[in-house]
C-alpha cells in the first residue's frame, strides 16, 4: 500500500538542525529518502512498536517516530543516532 508520508513542523525542524549541523550532509539526505520510501512502501513493516499506536524506525545515522492513520504516516519527532 502506498501511503503519504507528513513530517510534521518538529520533526521537519528536527530534520533540518540535524542536516545543517552535520559534517555529512549525504548521509542525512540518503537516510530521510530510505526512510520516506520505506514508510511510503510498508509502514507498518517498519521499525519497533511503542506506546500510543506510536512506532520507532531507525536508518542510521537517523532515528524517528511516527504514527500510521489510514493512508498517511506522520513523522513526528527525528533524531540522530549514533552508529557505533
Amino acid at each position: 500500500m502506498n501511503r503519504r508520508v507528513l513530517w510534521l513542523p518538529d520533526a521537519e525542524a528536527e530534520l533540518t538542525t540535524i542536516w545543517v549541523e552535520s559534517l555529512h550532509r549525504d548521509e542525512v539526505t540518503s537516510a530521510a529518502n530510505e526512510i520516506d520510501a520505506a514508510l511510503r512502501r510498508d509502514a507498518l513493516d517498519c521499525g519497533e512498536s511503542r506506546d500510543a499506536g506510536r512506532r520507532i524506525f531507525l536508518i542510521g545515522p537517523l532515528a524517528i517516530t511516527f504514527v500510521v492513520a489510514d493512508d498517511t504516516v506522520e513523522v513526528q519527532h527525528a533524531w540522530r543516532i549514533d552508529r557505533r
